[in-house]
């Protein structure tokens, strides 16, 4: 019997060399990319976070409706800026493989809180109603709850975007052990040679009246995310009727109470002394800017610019903070989470924390939702910083006055 054996010859295997050398570049510049879009993703957030605080201060100083009608175009600007720098960074990290799912029992009900104050005012600015069913917060699902709420917050997003009127909503239906969480909406609806396409990077829908789109990266995201986290997404629409999107997840065998109800939180207003809160980042312009918005909401605010001096700041001050503000990352390579442990650690306590960051997903964001500290992503103006605030010293249980707050140790 006779085998014959082929053996690449010189200019197969140099072909073979050549095209390992070509992908290994390309994998190199890949990750280049990636590591340029992160570091100017947090380099472009930081100024325009430190814009939407001082804006949110100055607008509400502006009397005449000239005044406040040029300050809701310079916050949508910017807010447009955000979403797009969002975008991008996603893109970047999907291609470049860095995004894994941590699929833990999530309770939906915390999802929907942070979409409600991210949402509902954006729907109120437009003439929209936007609410949840109650059947959505009486569930938890199997899912990873930064990616599942990124998901929900582009369709969410979306819904908005594409309705000039009537109401955008979230319904969900349980079967099989399974829940499908649908964003309604009753906007212009996706013409059938588009509903194929949808999904496809870059491609946008037509405009709508007065609608501001994006780079058409949305819906690429949230399929690429749901083939992540191994959850369906189904569509269906009618032109000029509105669109339905849904994504099924698995449903959870945890069980419990919520830990904190809508309202729970306390009213700072009516305290009689004001919540104390932490606020801590390397930037100075931004420290400028959440001591304004937060003062101008009743608080009481410290500020640190660095992981050290917070925990100075802290041992010398008469009482311990009720809520820690602070950035995802300090100048030198000192994180956000290192900040709330030594406080925590030093009264002896929880306190409830809140970490301003720029990225959306990341082993840091999971390490400090596992601590239990809050995720607020750039940028955030007053209103959404004091209900992430709020929610966090609500579900705690803190005591909102001074006299009630403990007194740290020598």
């Amino acid at each position: 019997m006779n085998f014959s054996v082929s053996v690449p010859n010189a200019q197969n295997a140099a072909t073979i060399s050549s095209l390992r050398e070509t992908l290994a570049e390309v994998e190199k510049t890949s990750e280049a990319k990636s590591r340029f879009l992160a570091a100017a993703s947090h380099d472009l957030r930081q100024p325009l976070q430190s814009m939407f605080l001082f804006m949110d201060t100055v607008s509400r100083t502006v009397q005449d409706e000239r005044g406040r009608k040029a300050s809701e175009m310079v916050v949508s600007s910017m807010k447009t800026l955000s979403d797009l720098l969002d975008s991008m960074l996603d893109i970047s990290r999907l291609d470049a493989g860095k995004i894994g799912a941590k699929v833990e029992d999530i309770n939906l009900a915390e999802i929907i809180d942070l979409l409600n104050a991210s949402y509902a005012p954006l729907a109120a600015k437009k003439g929209l109603n936007w609410h949840d069913s109650p059947a959505c917060r009486a569930v938890w699902v199997r899912s990873d709850p930064v990616l599942l709420g990124r998901i929900l917050r582009n369709l969410a997003e979306n819904a908005i975007r594409y309705t000039e009127t009537g109401t955008a909503w979230m319904e969900c239906h349980g079967e099989n052990g399974m829940l499908r969480i649908e964003i309604h909406d009753t906007g212009c609806g996706i013409p059938a040679d588009h509903l194929e396409r949808i999904f496809e990077e870059f491609h946008q829908m037509p405009s709508t009246k007065g609608d501001q789109r994006g780079l058409g990266l949305g819906l690429s995201i949230v399929q690429r995310l749901s083939t992540i986290l191994g959850h369906d997404i189904s569509v269906r629409s009618t032109v000029g009727e509105g669109s339905v999107f849904g994504v099924t997840v698995p449903l959870s065998i945890a069980l419990g109470p919520r830990r904190c109800e809508p309202g729970d939180a306390p009213d700072h207003g009516e305290a009689r002394h004001r919540s104390q809160v932490l606020a801590a980042d390397s930037d100075a312009a931004v420290l400028l800017g959440l001591r304004a918005v937060l003062e101008a909401r009743g608080y009481d605010v410290v500020t640190a610019g660095s992981v050290d001096e917070a925990v100075a700041t802290v041992r010398g001050a008469p009482r311990a903070p009720d809520a820690i503000l602070t950035a995802h990352r300090f100048t030198g390579g000192q994180v956000g989470t290192d900040l709330v442990a030594k406080i925590r650690h030093l009264c002896s306590r929880a306190i409830p924390a809140v970490m301003l960051t720029g990225d959306s997903a990341g082993a840091s964001l999971h390490e400090a939702e596992a601590q239990g500290i809050a995720i607020a992503h750039k940028p955030m103006n007053g209103e959404q910083l004091d209900k992430a605030l709020r929610r966090q010293m609500g579900r705690e249980g803190l005591p909102t006055t001074a006299a009630q707050s403990p007194v740290l140790p020598v």
